[in-house]
């Protein structure tokens, strides 16, 4: 004869609202296994790796809304002595500062209030960049001296110089939202033109001489101009990041005028060739 038996009554609706659900029964962060618990804030604190099996091992007993929350009061409580919160990186293995976390485009990431992470624009930059001098020439025909010098003449009556430096700097900028300049950089671009004269090789040893002292010195003034060009826009590129759009572009032509002014300022110039030489 079987022992008689009394049936639970099924519980009522009001007592499945009353039961407590998993995520309440799991116990606090602090208090459930005090080692592996300290030793996981220890990581945190000191933005260590999160070891995945300490993860594992801790997930039973904590589950994952107690891991999560003692990586928060531990953020918390580093915050308020004075050291950066951690955040996890990539799958959550590593953990770094979340007031500098900068991505690969190189915006960076600050620790806003109530843990949340605010973007923020990468910092603003200028340049000043200058290209190898292009080096050019023209060419310079006879069989003697006093030939070539005609020809250089003739070269020096149509543009101005018998050797001539040309500089076209360039400005390229981006605008934030307000219209200043966020970025920007001047391309100072200079070319250098000179005599050639291949029959200068044929010369007597005296006139060649000659002809290498006047290359020589008038290559050495255009050097001067090249000098000039990248004292005068060192820094420019740089210094116009923050004006607005219109203070910007009045800088540079600023700069450009005194680039001018300061090169026109060593010429004319003058080479004497002895022809006789």
């Amino acid at each position: 004869m079987s022992e008689g038996r009394t049936a639970e009554p099924a519980p009522t609706a009001e007592a499945k609202r009353r039961r407590p659900s998993p995520a309440a029964e799991v116990p606090h962060p602090a208090s459930a296994l005090p080692g592996l618990a300290a030793l996981l804030a220890g990581r945190v604190r000191h933005s260590a790796s999160l070891d995945p099996e300490l993860v594992r091992t801790l997930v039973p007993s904590l589950g994952n809304q107690g891991i999560l929350r003692l990586i928060a009061e531990e953020s918390n409580r580093a915050r308020a002595e004075g050291a950066p919160p951690v955040t996890r990186d990539g799958a959550g293995e590593r953990a770094r500062p979340l007031d500098a976390v900068a991505n690969a485009s190189g915006a960076v990431h600050r620790q806003a209030a109530g843990n949340v992470i605010a973007r923020e624009a990468a910092p603003a930059k200028g340049q000043t960049v200058f290209p190898a001098v292009t080096r050019k020439t023209y060419p310079v025909a006879g069989k003697t001296l006093s030939e070539a010098l005609a020809v250089i003449e003739a070269y020096q009556a149509h543009t101005g110089e018998a050797g001539k430096t040309d500089f076209n700097p360039k400005l390229k900028y981006d605008l934030d939202d307000d219209r200043n300049l966020k970025s920007a950089t001047v391309t100072v671009n200079l070319t250098v033109t000179m005599p050639s004269w291949p029959g200068a090789s044929q010369l007597s040893q005296t006139a060649k001489a000659e002809w290498d002292r006047c290359w020589s010195e008038l290559s050495a003034h255009e050097e001067r101009h090249v000098a000039i060009a990248r004292e005068k826009m060192k820094g420019v590129g740089e210094s116009l990041v923050g004006q607005s759009e219109s203070d910007a572009n009045t800088a540079f032509a600023d700069a450009l005028t005194a680039l001018k002014e300061a090169s026109d300022a060593i010429d004319p110039f003058e080479v004497t060739m002895d022809v006789d030489a």
